[in-house]
């Protein structure tokens, strides 16, 4: 991962091994690979490592196809210690989303962490299955009908929340919490 530039840091049953996981840089990165060598997970925060994964929690390979259809191909796919899969996309300002896309389970993750390939996870290996890290720099963005659901999906948890308001232009503002009285 340090050779496409992406920050790592190891994990035991997903959790970070270190304090400070979240701002880890390449050079701790190559420490912390050789200190916790025996760690059975690597991560990375996926903002940073400019990442956006659909993290699909099934294995049906139906749910899958259909992820494809929904949120466009891409060369680099995962299955999960679990079996299930991730496609990976170009950060394209998505945000976390870890509920249910529509009906289907579908989880977004466009920031906080994500556990990496080759790691252990309960059933077997998180491992490629199409592609590889030399496919990185081929990643799409996720397609603009379902970017763009996301994003609705988004801004409307944070409207629900009151952290988003419209300024006049209509376009989303951020709220700070003491403006909001």
């Amino acid at each position: 991962y340090a050779e496409y530039g992406i920050p790592t840091f190891p994990l035991r049953d997903k959790k970070p091994c270190i304090v400070g996981y979240n701002k880890i840089g390449m050079q701790a990165s190559a420490k912390n690979a050789l200190k916790f060598g025996d760690a059975p997970q690597i991560g990375c925060m996926v903002r940073s490592a400019n990442l956006t994964i659909v993290d699909i929690d099934t294995p049906d390979q139906n749910v899958l196809i259909r992820a494809i259809s929904d949120f466009g191909p891409t060369p680099v796919i995962v299955r999960s210690g679990s079996g299930n899969h991730q496609l990976w996309y170009r950060h394209n300002g998505e945000a976390r989303h870890i509920r249910k896309m529509g009906s289907q389970p579908i989880d977004i993750l466009g920031d906080g962490l994500v556990v990496l390939p080759p790691s252990r996870g309960r059933v077997g290996h998180y491992n490629f299955i199409q592609g590889n890290l030399p496919d990185l720099d081929k990643l799409p963005k996720i397609c603009a009908a379902a970017h763009a659901q996301i994003m609705q999906i988004f801004y409307g948890l944070l409207i629900a929340q009151n952290v988003v308001g419209f300024g006049v232009n209509t376009r989303p503002r951020l709220i700070h919490r003491h403006q909001l009285g």
